[in-house]
């Protein structure tokens, strides 16, 4: 005898945000796909997502974003206009989230 399948709900309550599931479905593929990536491409959807962390108001989860892009691929932190912009709103918003200041201070950007 097996266990049921577990049947996804229809609820919208239980579907959670459109940002929160678009992350989940981030965080997933990258679970799945990590060891097949590139390390530029590992950091491309790193960076992605924390874009994606960002519009949905998550400030922590894209700092952490942006800080594991920094650990696998430093050049596309440091060499990307649209990132530098990124982890320059981050860490205006909330320069403690997860090192953030940290991060924008190593690639140059000054808190002002």
């Amino acid at each position: 005898m097996g266990v049921a399948p577990r049947r996804a709900s229809a609820s919208p309550s239980d579907a959670g945000t459109p940002n929160a599931a678009h992350a989940d479905v981030h965080r997933v593929v990258y679970l799945l796909v990590k060891p097949l990536l590139p390390a530029v491409l590992r950091a491309a959807h790193l960076i992605d997502a924390a874009r994606a962390h960002l519009d949905g108001g998550d400030l922590t989860g894209g700092g952490r974003a942006l800080a594991d892009a920094h650990s696998v691929a430093p050049g596309e932190i440091h060499c990307r206009p649209a990132v530098r912009t990124l982890v320059a709103e981050i860490a205006q918003c909330a320069p403690a989230a997860a090192g953030v200041a940290r991060l924008a201070d190593l690639i140059g950007l000054s808190r002002a």
